[in-house]
């Protein structure tokens, strides 16, 4: 075994090791007062299982939203592609991001580049769907995140939140930016490169020379357009994502026998989300219940309803969607090379080899 392979592993359980640390310490917290823990349990034995339910279903909508918006931006391109199969690709890909170390983002890009790309995607259709998607998702959760800020009640609060939901915009605005200007082109695949490298040198994906592909692939992308009533139909369906997701957090609450304490409520689950976009550990394993446990309370729900809520939250938001990421993406693996339908490409070349 090459020490790359094992420095990675290393890395990986050390990702792993501090996920189960921070959980665990969100745990003895809780468990310092044996009521609360004692209040827990009950709770989660009296759960209001139609609220469980409703929870289901808001995710499900949820992640249909944003297959549905992501659809009509694969679309821009003029190839077809079905719902069913744009919503496999998400829902792997989440199951991806959520299990793979430091590197998640990256490595399920990468999957969904080559999943539509094989349903007869071009590379830089998918690519330029992927940016475009990026962007309306953070405009987005930064509406999302400024009304919660707004609605706290709390100044300090609503300045950080407005803060943050600038800061989640950057990201996809460089992208943008990059498809405009050659300058900016240059510094994005030359950061895009960077990343990949050391994605590459932590799980040895991606294997395609990105930095090539992307040169070729922004003059692709920088030809495409839609009219301004498709980005404000996407954009839509993204903000449907995040409305769904925070229903299914309601849910969760009313689940746990809570009422919902909406002064702050918003605020409280983008806090969840920030959380889990800063990658810390695996799909935010301990960060987020941490971050959203605190919340809740902060809220004014009992320490005891807050950790049942933020468990079924997270048991149906991260834990269900991962379980069935994995399955989806088993019946991905063995689908037939191309839809019906779907573009005039012809087979899919062999990606060029990176040198390690």
């Amino acid at each position: 075994m090459s020490a790359g392979v094992v420095r990675t592993r290393r890395r990986s359980r050390g990702v792993w090791w501090a996920a189960g640390a921070v959980l665990a310490g969100l745990v003895a917290v809780v468990g310092f007062d044996r009521s609360v823990l004692r209040a827990t349990w009950e709770a989660l034995g009296d759960l209001r299982w139609w609220w469980v339910a409703a929870g289901i279903g808001a995710e499900a909508l949820s992640m249909l939203a944003a297959a549905t918006g992501h659809r009509r931006l694969l679309r821009a391109g003029g190839d077809e592609i079905g719902l069913h199969s744009v919503l496999g690709v998400a829902v792997a890909g989440t199951a991806i991001a959520s299990s793979v170390p430091l590197a998640g983002a990256q490595v399920a890009a990468a999957y969904s580049f080559r999943q539509y790309h094989r349903r007869g995607i071009e590379y830089a259709v998918a690519g330029w769907a992927l940016a475009i998607a990026w962007l309306l998702s953070s405009v987005t959760f930064a509406v999302v995140l400024a009304a919660g800020a707004a609605s706290s009640g709390n100044l300090l609060a609503a300045g950080a939140g407005v803060l943050t939901s600038l800061g989640f915009l950057a990201p996809p605005v460089a992208v943008i930016l990059a498809l405009r200007y050659p300058a900016a082109r240059r510094l994005v695949t030359r950061w895009t490169g960077w990343l990949a490298g050391h994605a590459r040198r932590l799980t040895g994906h991606p294997r395609v020379d990105l930095v090539a592909t992307l040169a070729t692939a922004f003059d692709r992308m920088a030809g495409l357009r839609m009219p301004t009533a498709r980005y404000l139909q996407v954009s839509t369906c993204y903000l449907g994502n995040w409305a769904f997701d925070f229903a299914c957090f309601a849910c969760s609450v009313r689940a746990a026998g809570a009422p919902i304490p909406w002064q702050g409520f918003l605020l409280a689950y983008g806090a969840g989300i920030t959380a889990d976009s800063l990658g810390l550990t695996p799909g935010g394993i301990g960060v987020v219940e941490a971050a959203l446990t605190a919340a809740l309370v902060a809220c004014g729900l009992r320490a005891s309803t807050a950790v049942t809520a933020v468990l079924v939250y997270r048991l149906i938001s991260l834990w269900m969607l991962l379980a069935g990421g994995w399955v989806v993406m088993m019946f991905l693996s063995r689908a037939t090379r191309f839809d019906p339908g779907r573009s005039r490409l012809g087979p899919e070349p062999e990606p060029t080899a990176m040198a390690r």
